[in-house]
This record gives C-alpha cells, structure tokens and sequence, in this order.
C-alpha cells in the first residue's frame, strides 16, 4: 500500500484490501438511536422518502421504591444544512400508559440533520429514521471518527497520530443487490497525497451500510497539515458516484 508523497500507515484491515474487489451488496440507508436521557447526533442523509419511527414510554419497574407514574420526553429532529428547519418531537405533556408514537414516511431533502432529546426527558426512547425501497442509489456526505478515551467519536479534527476512520452511508437502486466498490483520495492544497481502497460493511450503531476505510497518518504527513479534502468515489451497480468531506489536520 503506498501514497504519494508520504509513508501512509494503514491499520491492517485496510492492508489486506491493497487489492480491492466490488462486493455484491444490498443496501439501505439508516439510523437507530435508543436512551433514556439527553441525547444529540448528526445525521447525513441522501435524501429521498424515509421510514421515519420514534417511541417514548414509561418503563415499568419491578420493585415499588423504582415505580413512577409519568415520564418526560422532549426532542427535536432538526435539518442543519444547507437550510435550518425543526419537527419538534414530544413535548410539556407527561407520559403514563399511553406511549409517544411517530410511524410515518416523510421525503426529507439532501442535507445534514440532528436528533436533540432535550435535558429532563426521563422516558426510554427509541428512534429511527431509514431510507425506504422506493430511492434511487447514492451516497451520503464523507464523515471522520477519531479514536479516543471515549472511543470512536466524530471530529472535525485529527493529530498526525490519532488513528481515524473515514465513513459515508450508502445505498443501492431501490435497495437491489449490486456489484459496489470505491477508493479514497485526501486531497491538501490541489494535491492528493493519499489514495486507498474502500471497505464496505455495516455501522453497528446506526444499521446503516456505509463505505469506510480505518488509517493512521504516520509523521510524515506533517507535510499536510491544515484543511484537508477527503473524497469517495465510488461504483454503485452501474453507476458513479463521488462524495467529500474535509477535516483539519495537526501536529
């Protein structure tokens, strides 16, 4: 595995895919989130009619001491760009036997949202939103997590050092099983200075099929510090598509 400019130290999963395939796959696009407490998380979705499915509910307990009678649930699914708008979800009204239920299909634009559960709300919730069969394929905006004592956490930035994952959900013609594949570029000032295959699996959190690669940038990318592009392109069945994301590299 080599780059141009730069020693690249790939994480070993990626090494084994120096010689990429395309991989058949079925895909959809999808989120699933469940608490019990404040919440917040970015979502970037394609766009297109979505499964949209929220559930707040009292939670029975078994010993007397832990029994309530209601509980709270506020929140909000919010579009962030590239126009700002919000459904409220929940809201003042306290929840005994009957639960909150959203079960719908909505079309939601291209762009990148936000599920907020507000401080206060105590009920267990449950939230999802996914693209349904009736979407064209297509690619979703290039994330980055970076490693930390937390874990995977996304971050607008990364250290030569830190070992990141770059990411973009994905789906497939009316979610038809096709032949996918796709390479990585990150570009800094004009140049790319990296080039590496696409892994293709499955979010654990979000159930959503993505394109992802884990690397870690080795010393030598100093040479790139800065505002950095981070470019997908992809095949999907027969057709082409390209994605990007940016992130800010450093020392």
């Amino acid at each position: 595995m080599r780059d141009v400019g730069l020693r690249l130290l790939a994480l070993l999963a990626a090494a084994v895919l120096a010689v990429f395939t395309a991989a058949p796959a079925c895909a959809g696009e999808g989120y699933i989130f469940s608490g019990s407490q404040t919440f917040s998380a970015e979502l970037p979705l394609i766009g297109g009619q979505y499964i949209f499915y929220v559930d707040a509910h009292l939670t029975p307990m078994s010993a007397p001491s832990e029994r309530h009678d209601s509980c709270s649930f506020s929140a909000n699914f919010q579009r962030l760009l590239p126009t700002q708008d919000t459904m409220q979800l929940g809201g003042a009204v306290r929840i005994s036997t009957i639960p909150y239920r959203v079960d719908t299909t909505y079309a939601l634009p291209a762009g990148l949202y936000r599920l907020y559960v507000a401080p206060g709300s105590d009920c267990d919730w449950r939230f999802a939103v996914g693209s349904n069969n009736q979407n064209p394929a297509g690619i979703a905006p290039v994330q980055m997590l970076r490693r930390s004592q937390a874990g995977m956490v996304s971050s607008p930035t990364a250290s030569v050092s830190d070992p990141v994952q770059f990411y973009a959900q994905f789906r497939t013609d009316h979610e038809k099983k096709e032949q996918v594949s796709g390479t990585m570029q990150i570009v800094n000032r004009g140049k790319t200075w990296a080039t590496l295959p696409l892994k293709v699996g499955q979010d654990p959190a979000s159930k959503g099929d993505e394109f992802y690669v884990d690397v870690q940038l080795g010393s030598d990318a100093t040479a790139h510090l800065g505002a950095n592009t981070v470019i997908f392109v992809v095949k999907i069945g027969s057709s082409e598509f390209a994605s990007s994301g940016s992130f800010i590299l450093t020392k």
